[in-house]
């Protein structure tokens, strides 16, 4: 076949450009669509708590459980960054951070494809797998956003640091000072750079590469000077005790916390990236560098301690197995070496479909952008009709609630209404307290403690737990309102249960279905 002439490379630069487009707006209108994750209203009310104060450190004012407990809000920064978009751009501004955050790392994903030898096809193909597999980490905008993106630079830099030495990790020092200010995840990032160092230095000294000692030296002064850096926080080193103290601690009351299984959504997506990285690994002629074999299997482990892992799984596969991925791929299937070319008139429709439909998906992607959706499966239904009549009969109290639901409450009703726990969970609440909300949520043992030990006046569960079922047969206690969801119920003869019984019931979706945040 001929070489083509520069009308007819115009032509295929024209359409390969208006496919890409094609995709980057399938993707856009894929990601803007945004649910309301529980941490979100906390987020909002924390960090303009921040900014008013101008105190990092604040007292607890929304739990009647631990009233001025100094508490360690280890994501501080990303709720004054959340409350300052919100308070300046509404929803529009979250939604489009978690845009950027996403759209940065494909990007950075893609480049690194290309730099691994994928063709431009190729390369395109593993990142659509990529989003498709992270999706349902990607509805919803969270404090683990910052760590995705930090994450994937960190396993970036020491892809970098295996093949050009050790000057690319004196990038993470200020990498991690900011990722310790933003999001404990930080603390998986540590957990990769020791892997990975621990696993170079022996490389070094068992091939016994010139000057092992001073590479050593680096890596290490990088390493310490790396972990140095999170102690750079509004806690010191407090905050790397208290989150390893935490991180270790059970939560079965939390399914993200729970270990993968590979039969459930969240095992299929995982396995969407993890065979083809397996059998990447596995035909792969390209040097298997031990370091990173190290990472990527210690990474991949993760997610069978607890499902929240996955995200972390499936960058570490597209940064380390990429180039193993693609390598075997050329073998299986080589890339043909001039692929056929359409006639122009055909190339030209082509790309006018391509660049049409693009331009249709991004006009209907800008609706998505004022709404983060309240009431979705994948994020949880809240209480918004119990929640809006207890905002509109004014009362002030004490009050049992679900921990799915404590952060909502506290952040409608706080902090005149004060919640039995909440989202914050360890950072707040000790394990006594944690193991007291879980006891009257499922009615085990001492199922009451929150009713006699503490002053409560009011109590919101959810209708499919054991606790409504108790509270309904409790002496002195009264069922105020209740709707499929959730039910309302207030200590006997108080003045709150009055003021609520005279109040009328909102017409609002009972879950929230239907609404916007906040």
């Amino acid at each position: 076949m001929g070489r083509m002439s520069p009308a007819d490379e115009d032509v295929e630069r024209g359409s390969i450009t208006a496919l890409g487009m094609l995709v980057g707006s399938l993707v856009i209108y894929r990601l803007v669509e945004t649910v309301a994750d529980p941490d979100l209203w906390g987020h909002i009310v924390f960090g303009k708590q921040i900014l008013a104060t101008r105190r990092i450190v604040q007292p607890d004012l929304y739990s009647y459980i631990t009233p001025g407990l100094l508490w360690t809000n280890h994501e501080w920064l990303v709720s004054v960054i959340f409350a300052t978009l919100f308070d300046t751009f509404g929803p529009r501004g979250l939604i489009g951070l978690k845009l950027a955050v996403t759209l940065v790392i494909c990007g950075l994903l893609y480049g690194h494809f290309r730099r691994c030898r994928l063709t431009r096809v190729r390369a395109a193909i593993v990142l659509l797998v990529f989003v498709l597999a992270m999706a349902p980490w990607l509805i919803t905008v969270r404090a683990q956003l910052a760590t995705y993106l930090l994450f994937l630079f960190t396993l970036l830099v020491l892809s970098r640091a295996s093949a050009h030495g050790v000057w690319p990790l004196w990038k993470l020092p200020l990498l991690f000072f900011v990722w310790a200010n933003l999001h404990g995840g930080f603390l998986a990032g540590l957990g990769v750079l020791l892997v990975w160092a621990v696993a170079r230095l022996a490389t070094v000294w068992v091939r016994g590469e010139p000057s092992p000692g001073r590479s050593s030296a680096g890596i290490v002064a990088a390493v310490v000077v790396s972990v140095l850096a999170t102690c750079v926080n509004p806690f010191g080193v407090h905050l790397l005790t208290f989150l390893y103290r935490t991180a270790l601690g059970p939560r079965p009351d939390i399914s993200e916390w729970q270990p993968l299984v590979l039969s459930q959504q969240w095992g299929i997506l995982y396995l969407l990236l993890a065979v083809p990285a397996v059998l990447g690994l596995i035909w792969s002629r390209r040097e298997h560098v031990p370091a990173l074999m190290a990472v990527l299997l210690v990474v991949m482990a993760m997610p069978f301690l607890a499902a929240r892992h996955i995200p972390l799984a499936l960058l570490a596969i597209a940064v380390i197995a990429a180039e193993h991925i693609g390598d075997a791929w050329s073998r299986v299937a080589p890339a043909a070496p001039s692929p056929p070319r359409l006639p122009a008139a055909v190339a030209r429709l082509t790309r006018a479909a391509c660049l049409g439909l693009a331009a249709l998906l991004i006009l209907l992607s800008v609706p998505r952008f004022s709404c983060i959706a309240l009431g979705s499966l994948s994020a949880g239904a809240r209480p918004v009709r119990a929640v809006t009549l207890l905002k509109q009969s004014g009362v002030t109290g004490n009050m049992v609630v679900d921990f799915d639901w404590g952060t909502y409450v506290l952040a409608r009703l706080g902090p005149g209404i004060k919640v039995s726990i909440d989202g914050r969970r360890e950072t707040v609440y000790d394990g006594d307290m944690r193991a007291q909300s879980l006891r009257f949520r499922f009615g085990l043992g001492e199922w009451d403690t929150l009713l006699t030990r503490y002053d409560t006046h009011l109590a919101l569960v959810a209708k499919d737990t054991p606790a409504f079922n108790l509270m309904k047969q409790r002496p002195g206690w009264k069922l105020l309102y209740d709707d499929p969801l959730s039910a309302l119920f207030g200590r006997d003869g108080l003045p709150q249960v009055a003021a609520i019984e005279r109040t009328p019931v909102s017409a609002v979706p009972h879950d929230g279905i239907g609404l916007c945040f906040p």
